[in-house]
């Protein structure tokens, strides 16, 4: 590796920003949500996380790989040398595409410092940045030449991406250096391409409640979003111990309490104040407790939701 000294891997494990400051090692940065808290550095320790995720205003957070592309090329990484030269610590807890980006960026590090650039660089950076910040549904053509790219690029990941909750730190570091080799590849000019496959299914859609889907097609999200839906919920499937992962996302400006939403699903299923894992996210985007999932089932999950939007517009005076 090149400015990674070392990447440590943390299924699906989570910590506050108090804790990874008292116990990480000088250089060390915690990425995309491994750290629960939003984007915060210690120069002076050398310390930093990077995160947009959580109870951000999504929209205004630029995506995990572009804020370490930031850093980068702003500070150099002149506060994470060892013996005169940039080395850093990262942390993740998964391997999708904003960590395989920001990890290989961050190894690349000094193609991009001060005013060196590339324009294949910028122009994937441009398109995930947007997939990232919008929880996938940017409105980019399907057939586009720059999805078909990102298909290409990213498919390590996503055609595992529904087994995630059951990896080992072994199975997530095989991902992520597959895709380096691909964005390495279409750095280069040699990259490929895939159409990418934007398929779902409705699996409910009950009155009060959010639509139930599955994402049959990892660029789902992509149609969806040119088809102008606002609200839903994604049954991701099971974790080994039978629980349900979900995620949930809403559209740019919909009024879906999302956040509310959160705390009341922690409710139903008895998760303190606190503790995590739990139901959180982002004002657009969030999901069941990492690692663990959901005690809800699928249908128990639409009847929730609908009980809870129910409670909301209640007690905020609206029928």
């Amino acid at each position: 590796m090149g400015i990674i000294q070392a990447l440590n891997i943390h299924p699906g494990e989570e910590m506050t920003w108090e804790q990874y400051h008292a116990t990480a090692p000088p250089r060390s940065i915690a990425l995309d949500g491994y750290v629960t808290d939003l984007t915060v550095y210690d120069f002076e320790a050398a310390i930093g996380n990077i995160n947009h995720h959580g109870g951000a205003d999504r929209s205004s957070m630029n995506s995990t790989a572009t804020q370490a592309s930031d850093l980068i090329k702003l500070t150099r990484l002149t506060a994470f040398h060892h013996n005169g030269k940039p080395s850093v610590i990262l942390d993740v807890n998964d391997p999708d595409q904003d960590v395989c980006l920001a990890t290989w960026i961050f190894d690349h590090g000094e193609r991009i410092m001060g005013n060196k650039s590339e324009p294949l660089l910028n122009r994937l950076l441009y398109i995930q940045n947007k997939l990232d910040v919008y929880a996938g549904a940017w409105p980019e053509s399907l057939e586009s030449n720059l999805m078909r790219d990102v298909a290409w690029i990213f498919e390590p990941y996503t055609d595992v991406r529904n087994k995630v909750t059951a990896m080992t730190a072994g199975d997530m570091r095989n991902v992520i250096e597959s895709v380096w080799g691909r964005i390495n590849q279409y750095t280069l000019g040699q990259g490929k391409q895939l159409t990418p496959d934007g398929s779902y299914k409705i699996l409910a859609d009950e009155p009060g409640s959010l639509p139930l889907l599955q994402e049959i097609g990892p660029y789902a999200r992509v149609g969806i979003s040119l088809q102008g839906m606002q609200a839903f919920i994604s049954y991701r499937g099971q974790t080994p111990t039978g629980n349900y992962v979900y995620s949930v996302w809403k559209a740019f400006g919909s009024p879906v309490p999302l956040t509310w939403l959160y705390t009341y699903w922690n409710k139903i299923e008895g998760i303190a104040e606190g503790v995590l894992p739990r139901w959180d996210g982002a004002d657009t985007t969030g999901g069941s407790p990492r690692r663990i999932g959901s005690k809800m089932p699928p249908a128990q999950m639409v009847t929730y939701t609908a009980e809870g939007l129910k409670e909301y517009r209640a007690l905020h005076g609206q029928r």
